[in-house]
């Protein structure tokens, strides 16, 4: 919000500041928010008049598990900071919440007697009387949720938050179909904090959608409609899922103002806004498809070969008295290098090269090959749509024509990046920027496919989406659900979505 805020305001042609800790912002000065002695310089180097304070610890789970956190950020720098505004009378406006109340019986007035059921709810009612307390100059705006689309990730706000158990096919999961939610699009509600900084009115205010009025679970249904995905692993619930207490409708009105006078992004779309990346036509199924550029691993990926390389390095490594284990391999090819480790596992420096040749020898001596479930008629279907579709493998060509000659739909795909064609490896972009540079011609859709971790950095920034190929026992797993993109199991996931 306040990176939201500051946009308006350039565009406002209003003299501003920002701040911040971690994140630079533009025009921004990096303080302590907990030092009040920082703060009050900074506010007398810049003759700030007005302070809006966008800092909260917003997720309510972890509100819930961490007391100490949630009070130092959502209490006491609250505290510190309507104090020092009052000493350097600069007029704040703090941003709260509607979870102070209990969401039983609304709809809740500014006036309303609060109840909040859970720890996030109780800090920002008593960040609240704070603020009231230590200044005469306030501003206290109380919100639903709120979300945006131009945020570095989808863990940003609690609405796209919601879309990442849509992204993740592999995991069955609960959503909550019982909590009304009025979420309210940040561009939104910046415009009606900029009034109150113009008006600098005193008091408790509301600013809340009049109009939409979803669960999460009826979000997340949303969302899958428009990406065209299936929401059958999202399973609804009656009562609220998770760890803290979320009240059933806290229906925020204000009569102080009308609320006509304020536009409002219809939540689904801002869903399409906020989800327009992962979105694109299922090159599978569609009868065009020339619109799609497809870059796929091969290893893992198209392939069942991941235990095949294995065996093969366990054979080669043999002729030196190592025992390879499977922990050892899987390491390296999600997030070290097969040099890396054979030297972890005793190869000399001046071994290596006859580790690769034993390796190679191995390998082209496997014949049962067999492709990912679905692989191959995704690949004959993409390729008969129009789409186009390069191979981009730190496999050898050699390897790769061994490949072709046991699983013929390979040889229907003409576009393939080898290991001779680049430099660097994986994790390194530097095969898939390649692969652009040679084959991409403008298509509107480029969707990437990938196994493990380097792979997965690699391809990631570019193409419009990624779907990475896994399932909940896999290595990294869980590593990836920090990850914006489609997690899958195989390619029979196109044949049964839209």
């Amino acid at each position: 919000m306040g990176r939201c805020l500051v946009d308006l305001l350039k565009r406002e042609g209003i003299e501003y500041v920002s701040t911040y800790n971690s994140r630079p912002v533009e025009n921004g000065y990096r303080i302590n928010f907990e030092d009040a002695t920082e703060i009050a310089r900074l506010l007398d180097e810049t003759q700030a008049t007005v302070c809006v304070n966008c800092i909260v610890q917003r997720q309510t789970d972890i509100c819930e598990k961490n007391w100490g956190e949630t009070s130092s950020i959502n209490i006491a720098l609250v505290d510190t900071l309507s104090r020092v505004c009052n000493a350097k009378g600069v007029h704040l406006i703090h941003i709260s919440t509607d979870y102070v109340f209990d969401g039983k019986k609304g709809p809740y007035y500014p006036t309303t007697e609060t109840n909040p059921l859970q720890n996030y709810g109780i800090s920002k009612l008593i960040s609240e009387k704070r603020v009231i307390a230590n200044t005469g100059a306030y501003t206290i705006l109380r919100v639903p949720v709120l979300y945006w689309d131009k945020i570095p990730t989808l863990d940003e706000n609690a609405v796209t938050l919601i879309g990442k158990k849509v992204l993740n096919q592999v995991e069955r999961t609960a959503e909550d179909n019982y909590s009304i939610r009025r979420p309210v699009y940040i561009p939104d509600m910046c415009v009606f904090i900029l009034d109150k900084i113009r008006s600098r009115d005193v008091g408790i205010f509301h600013f809340y959608n009049p109009v939409d009025a979803m669960t999460k679970y009826e979000i997340a249904k949303s969302i899958a409609g428009f990406l065209g995905k299936s929401h059958s692993h999202i399973i609804p619930s009656g009562t609220s899922v998770n760890m803290a207490n979320r009240p059933y409708d806290t229906q925020l009105r204000d009569d102080s103002y009308e609320i006509s006078h304020y536009r409002f992004l219809p939540l689904m779309t801002g869903i399409e806004k906020s989800f327009a990346r992962w979105k694109h036509p299922n090159p599978m199924k569609v009868v065009d498809a020339s619109n799609c550029f497809l870059m796929m691993d091969l290893d893992g990926t198209l392939l069942e070969t991941d235990r095949l390389h294995y065996e093969a390095y366990k054979t080669a490594l043999h002729e030196f008295g190592i025992q390879l284990e499977w922990s050892e391999f899987e390491e390296a090819i999600h997030s070290g290098s097969i040099e890396a480790m054979c030297s972890k596992v005793g190869v000399a420096p001046a071994e290596y090269r006859l580790v690769k040749e034993l390796k190679l020898a191995a390998m082209l001596e496997q014949t049962t090959i067999q492709p990912i479930e679905g692989a191959s008629e995704f690949v004959e279907a993409c390729l008969k749509g129009g789409a186009t579709i390069v191979v981009v493998t730190n496999t050898s060509r050699r390897v790769v024509e061994h490949f072709k000659e046991h699983v013929p739909f390979l040889n229907r795909i003409v576009n393939w990046i080898c290991r001779e064609d680049y430099v660097e490896s994986k994790p390194s972009s530097e095969c898939y920027r390649v692969a652009l540079d040679r084959f991409y011609t403008n298509q509107a859709f480029k969707i990437g496919f990938e196994n493990t971790l380097n792979g997965y950095s690699a391809l990631k920034d570019c193409v419009d989406c990624a779907y990475y190929i896994t399932d909940t026992g896999s290595a990294n797993y869980r590593r990836m659900l920090k990850e914006d993109c489609y997690l899958v199991r195989d390619f029979t996931h196109f044949s049964q979505s839209a």
